[in-house]
């Protein structure tokens, strides 16, 4: 297994920013020295606007040493209000948690907080290194409701275009607002997106090795290190596609500098639950753009096909519009090689989904007036049918297919 290293990069030229922000989050804790003689301030300017895009500006304004040239110091500037921001955001989320959990804990309501925010506090060298959107707790199927209910009866608000379905739908109920500190919570009655034999061994993995941690006085539930990296990988790679994004490499970094992480316990529990081939996928994206924890011997090199790791370091670096066509992809069957025929597609799109419509309408799922968005959803949806169809569309499916082999 690979140990942790701290190493500058120095770039006397302009490389590709991509493969940069990749490299950012597959090492963190690099240092990135610009050479002030051939950098230029457009090409700076886009690397900012990546991270942005990305959510890795507050890690690229930490791996950017003090002495970088003036002509960048508008873009760091920028980084590092990023950086305060995020600080701030998750010092707020800590502070409208308090709370909820207090309001939970008394009406024996328990939860175990998913993904980033165990990880922000627990693994990263500062919380706001780890831009978190929502607050994730995962309840026993039959608290959900109750727990949601709850906390919509505490202050908490519903957001209009969430849509409105129970446990019979999604992995999580509708998202809600806590106003007062404008944090959004997600209710996750299940952990995975899809509920599968396999996946579902994840979940009582989860549940059966959660361990605790204590912030600001309080102790919470968290997944263990092994099942927090599991489930990472499922949710980048069955659940997205890699579409969320490359923080998931500065994730895995992370957890796996732990002093605990069992490389046995997470490779043998990959195979249980298929995830296995998502596992070597990430550890084989994380080598190629410079990660120092890939373990040889738990991850060898060569378990991946190269166009696999291509494909997936591109997909991680998708804009949004590349983002909903990989969701189409995602949910085009669940066979390896399924596709949805063009009279299929035809046939989908005389038949909306009310929440879609909603909020591209700008109103809620049971209005009317969604109606007025129908045209637009159509043909966007269609669009999106045939740009999964072309050359990278196919080599998507082809990620796909490689993933599912496994979990299906």
């Amino acid at each position: 297994m690979g140990s942790a290293s701290n190493t500058d990069v120095g770039l006397n030229c302009e490389p590709d920013i991509s493969a940069l922000i990749l490299g950012l989050c597959a090492n963190p804790d690099a240092a990135i020295e610009l050479d002030g003689a051939t950098c230029d301030p457009a090409w700076f300017e886009s690397l900012v606007v990546l991270s942005f895009t990305t959510r890795t500006a507050p890690l690229l304004h930490r791996a950017l040493i003090v002495s970088n040239p003036a002509s960048i110091s508008d873009g760091l500037e920028k980084l590092l209000d990023a950086r305060q921001k995020s600080m701030r955001y998750a010092l707020v989320q800590s502070r409208s948690l308090m709370l909820a959990a207090s309001r939970l804990e008394e009406a024996n309501l328990p939860f175990i907080l998913l993904k980033g925010f165990g990880l922000a506090f627990a693994h990263y060298p500062e919380p706001g290194l780890r831009p978190m959107r929502d607050i994730d707790m995962l309840f026993a199927k039959e608290r959900a409701e109750s727990a949601r209910h709850l906390l919509l009866g505490s202050g908490f608000r519903t957001i209009a275009n969430a849509g409105h379905y129970g446990v019979e739908r999604m992995h999580h109920l509708p998202e809600i607002e806590d106003p007062q500190h404008g944090v959004i919570y997600e209710v996750h009655h299940r952990a995975n997106r899809y509920a599968t034999p396999k996946l579902d061994t994840l979940q009582d993995y989860i549940e059966g090795t959660a361990r605790e941690i204590e912030l600001f006085g309080r102790r919470f539930r968290v997944p263990s290190d092994e099942a927090n990296l599991l489930h990472l990988v499922a949710h980048a790679t069955v659940h997205h596609l890699f579409a969320n994004g490359p923080l998931v490499l500065a994730d895995l970094h992370y957890l796996a500098h732990s002093q605990a992480l069992d490389w046995n316990t997470v490779t043998a529990r990959a195979r249980e639950f298929g995830l296995e081939r998502g596992l070597h996928l990430l550890a084989a994206v994380a080598r190629l753009h410079g990660a120092r924890w890939v373990p040889e011997d738990a991850l060898p090199h060569d378990a991946v096909p190269s166009e696999l790791c291509t494909e997936a370091a591109r997909t991680m670096l998708l804009d949004e519009e590349g983002n909903k066509e990989m969701d189409m992809l995602r949910r085009q069957g669940r066979e390896a090689g399924s596709t949805i025929s063009l009279r299929q597609a035809a046939w989908n799109a005389f038949s909306p989904d009310p929440v879609e419509l909603g909020k591209l309408a700008n109103t809620t799922a049971d209005d009317p007036y969604r109606y007025t968005a129908y045209p637009r959803w159509a043909i966007t949806r269609l669009r999106r049918y045939f740009a999964v169809r072309n050359a990278d569309g196919r080599s998507a499916q082809a990620l796909r297919d490689w993933i599912r082999t496994d979990c299906d």
